[in-house]
């Protein structure tokens, strides 16, 4: 028989920036384990993202801003070390020695190493029960310094660059963390392809979730010409540059199509340029990055969306996009590429079509298809929702996130 908890379990949630736009998903994910009774929720950040973007008021109780300064780094540190001096140098052995992809993420998690003391400092002797971290690169470094200058066991979640492009300290992380959680069954395979036969079983895969909204809100299609819609940061990865090479292969075929890009990012200017020199002007549109309640009402309209995602030459790529979920929960019919974990949320030819990424003669021939083929828009609708009904549920998702870092803690 087990007794029961006479207290809330506090969670100590490690983000690097907030709020981000592009990180939409982590704020659904937070608000609803804030329903949680069970739970008490500390958030701290490092950086100070996207001043424009609301936050939401349920978070202004839970936000802790921590950026410490140089005299207040000096002092906790060498606290720190002359409280814990083993532990303190296996940090800094494991940093200086342990697999970093470059220098440069060692010199990153130096800074962490330093950060991250200062924060087992501060926040000693608040009856901390777990910490968990967001993106498995420089704030995991920090929570695992702060697990293990104060005993507290951390978990942390990873997504798609921070595992395959960023990677620091990603074996040892895992073998320190008590649970380790991804979104999508093609990094699950790769964690456990990294993990120690022992560790293996501490890692699972729980995709995002979305709350979202029937059939019967979307709105009627009556775009002439058809909307064919894409959202994401305009970085190399999201493919955009694909996406416009086959517009204009679509356009010189006398296809007839509005574009809308949605997003900002480094790429803009490149891909400003793109659509000018491809005598797009009029038929793609870039809007800049826009808040979802603005988005939503294109993925409400779109006839075609594209996810065009690729690997990029730096080998960074999307998990599954979330906005491919946000889509097909709107019914936009969907064209994307079989890389990465895309193939888990879009089956080909049964709810969406899947090209070759960065081939932009494939990708005009499948938005093509679409626009031409008004049945298989709907049937793509229908099997989208269901599919997102079926894999990317929020409240089903939030509770298998809650037994995969909490166990037995919440019985």
């Amino acid at each position: 028989m087990h007794a029961q908890r006479n207290h809330k379990i506090s969670l100590f949630y490690i983000i690097g920036t907030f709020p981000v736009l592009s990180e939409t998903f982590i704020k659904r994910e937070l608000i609803e384990l804030f329903r949680d009774k069970r739970l008490n929720i500390k958030i701290v950040y490092f950086r100070h993202g996207d001043n424009k973007i609301p936050i939401d008021p349920v978070f202004r109780s839970k936000l802790w801003y921590f950026r410490p300064g140089l005299t207040q780094l000096l002092k906790a540190n060498a606290v720190e070390f002359f409280r814990k001096p083993f532990k303190y140098l296996d940090l800094l052995r494991l940093i200086l020695f342990g697999r970093h992809r470059s220098f440069s993420t060692k010199f990153i998690d130096l800074g962490s190493l330093l950060v991250g003391a200062t924060l087992a400092y501060e926040i000693r002797g608040l009856g901390i029960d777990q910490i968990h971290a967001n993106f498995a690169t420089w704030p995991t470094t920090i929570a695992l310094v702060v697990s293990t200058l104060n005993g507290i066991p951390f978990t942390f979640t990873g997504h798609a660059h921070d595992l395959h492009y960023k990677q620091m300290l990603l074996r040892e992380k895992i073998s320190r963390a008590k649970t380790v959680v991804t979104c999508t069954q093609f990094n699950l395979d790769y964690l456990i392809s990294l993990a120690r036969p022992v560790d293996k079983k501490k890692i699972f895969c729980v995709h995002h979730g979305i709350e979202f909204t029937g059939l019967e809100k979307r709105k009627v299609s009556k775009n002439s010409p058809p909307l064919i819609l894409s959202v994401g940061r305009l970085v190399p990865f999201k493919g955009f540059n694909y996406l416009i090479d086959s517009l204009g292969i679509l356009k010189a075929k006398g296809g007839k199509f509005k574009a809308v890009i949605i997003g900002g990012g480094q790429e803009k200017e490149n891909l400003s340029w793109q659509i000018e020199r491809s005598g797009l002007n009029n038929d793609v549109e870039l809007l800049g990055a826009r808040p979802f309640a603005e988005v939503k009402n294109y993925f409400q309209s779109a006839d075609v969306f594209v996810a065009p995602s690729v690997i990029a030459k730096d080998n960074s790529f999307d998990g599954i996009p979330n906005v491919l979920m946000e889509a097909m929960a709107f019914g936009a019919p969907i064209v994307s590429t079989n890389i990465s974990g895309i193939p888990e949320a879009v089956t080909d030819g049964k709810n969406g079509l899947l090209v070759k990424s960065g081939d932009a003669l494939a990708l005009s021939k499948a938005i093509g298809t679409l626009l031409t083929n008004e049945g298989l828009r709907d049937k793509f609708r229908k099997a989208g929702y269901k599919r997102v009904g079926e894999m990317f549920d929020l409240q089903k998702n939030v509770e298998r996130f809650k037994q995969a870092i909490f166990g037995g803690m919440l019985n």
